[in-house]
């Protein structure tokens, strides 16, 4: 079992945090709705909560304001050029997590770098052109540091993951 404790960031670190807001049905509901496409119209969504569109609109924005709902685009890495997604699943000696959680933020290739709690001490996701390209960016950046073990995991497509119900 892993836990992310901290985020790097492409503009620096950012603890994970947690939204402080009180929810109600409605936004439970909304957030149903939003969770099976996140597309939907205003106005639909009101008709399915038995709301009016004006208040779904503020809370939508309340939601996203608070950092509970958010949008982001996933984009077939292969059509940027980029044949191997892979998660790289790292173990590094103490005093070197930081350093190495920030080189890999400094790299154009990761879209994501976390230090977790678990059998690892950081996960990052890569994108590279091939497979040699992988294994030269592992060797090149993580070999200056104490990195004990990485594991290289490459990963299928991912699809629109849907709504837990």
């Amino acid at each position: 079992m892993h836990e992310i404790l901290l985020t790097w960031t492409a503009e620096g670190e950012a603890a994970v945090s947690y939204p402080d807001i009180e929810l109600d049905e409605l936004h439970y509901r909304m957030m149903r709705i939003l969770a099976r496409n996140g597309r939907t119209p205003i106005a639909e969504i009101a008709r399915a909560t038995g709301s009016v569109p004006s208040t779904v609109s503020r809370r939508r924005a309340r939601l996203i304001e608070h950092g509970v709902l958010y949008f982001e685009a996933d984009i077939d890495h292969r059509a940027l050029g980029y044949a191997t997604d892979a998660m790289l699943w790292i173990k590094t000696a103490p005093g070197s997590m930081d350093a190495v959680g920030q080189v890999l933020r400094s790299l154009p290739q990761c879209r994501f770098a976390a230090a977790i709690g678990g059998q690892h001490n950081i996960v990052a996701n890569i994108i590279v052109k091939d497979k040699s390209e992988l294994v030269h960016l592992v060797d090149k950046h993580l070999s200056a540091h104490d990195v004990r073990q990485v594991e290289i995991v490459p990963m299928n497509p991912a699809f629109k993951r849907a709504s837990a119900e």
